[in-house]
């Protein structure tokens, strides 16, 4: 046992060092980093189409919409312009969209 500063420290080896928590500071700080990047908002894109319209048309018709969100968030969203798209007034039976 020692006294530094009028602080008691156990030290387990013959040094004069006290123990410090580096490898739970270590293992905080990995497992934030970790976490902070698994649910990072992004920008993704819904493209929503329909081959019946393309079809008609003779063309390509393709509408993309720019969603920053999270995955889920962002497949949901994609999920609602599907939705919109076949019960418009106007709506497309097969107006599928997909999250790129």
């Amino acid at each position: 046992m020692m006294r530094f500063s009028n602080q008691l420290y156990i030290c387990a080896d013959k040094s004069n060092k006290p123990k410090t928590m580096r490898k739970p500071l270590l293992f905080v700080a990995v497992a934030m980093m970790a976490i902070a990047t698994v649910s990072c908002k992004k920008d993704r894109t819904c493209a929503c189409s329909s081959a019946a319209l393309d079809e008609l048309t003779g063309t390509k018709n393709e509408m993309k919409y720019e969603i920053k969100d999270t995955k889920k968030k962002a497949e949901d969203k994609c999920n609602e312009y599907q939705t919109e798209g076949r019960n418009a007034e106007d709506g497309i039976e097969d107006w599928t969209c997909t999250l790129k």
